[in-house]
């Protein structure tokens, strides 16, 4: 019996032993206009077993492909590539570290996009659009400071953070009255969870 165990191992699994095995048959051809064209009808294979990649931007696409080729050909396949050959040391190579936000935002439970888009708004001219801005906003952090477990909010604690945030520079529009919000979010959730478990 042939067991998956002895035998050698995929380097692209997602591909199927079949096409490596047909990669290696590439590899072994020693006429270079018959590996050609035997690589191009590979990569219209490649491409019929990722239907994933249908619809993507088609250069990228098939320049993946002939990466993939290459890789599984153990970067040893002589063949003209329409795109610059892969490299062992570029397949290997560790990625680059992705920095950690340093950002520390006053208050979490809005989050640092929020602060950020109220810094923003500050810059807007002041106007109708501007103000309703202000409030999509105003009644978003509402919703937000709600789920971090509190009872309740009212409207001027929302206007105070505001102006924290901003440092006095975001102006409250007169009478502005958010939404009212009668139980948060996420215990809103958490008692139709209960419910729900309840009549099961």
């Amino acid at each position: 019996m042939d067991y998956n165990t002895s035998r050698s191992k995929l380097i692209l699994p997602e591909y199927g032993r079949n096409i490596h095995k047909m990669v290696d048959d590439i590899k072994n051809e020693k006429s270079r206009p018959i590996r050609n064209g035997m690589a191009h009808q590979m990569i219209k294979t490649m491409l019929s077993i990722n239907p994933n990649l249908k619809g993507l931007d088609e250069e990228e696409v098939k320049r993946k492909l002939w990466d993939h080729l290459f890789i599984m050909a153990d970067f040893d396949l002589e063949v003209d590539s329409p795109f610059p050959r892969p490299t062992r040391e570029q397949f290997n190579a560790r990625p680059q570290v992705v920095p950690y936000p340093k950002h520390n935002a006053k208050f979490r439970h809005y989050g640092g996009m929020m602060e950020k888009l109220l810094v923003e708004l500050t810059k807007m001219p002041e106007g109708e659009r501007k103000n309703e801005m202000l409030s999509t906003f105003a009644n978003h952090m509402k919703k937000l400071y709600l789920s971090w477990n509190r009872d309740s909010v009212t409207d001027e604690q929302i206007f105070t953070d505001m102006k924290i945030i901003t440092q006095g520079k975001v102006r409250i529009p007169e009478g502005l009255v958010l939404s009212e919000i009668k139980e948060a979010p996420v215990k809103k959730i958490k008692r139709k969870m209960k419910n729900n478990q309840r009549r099961k």
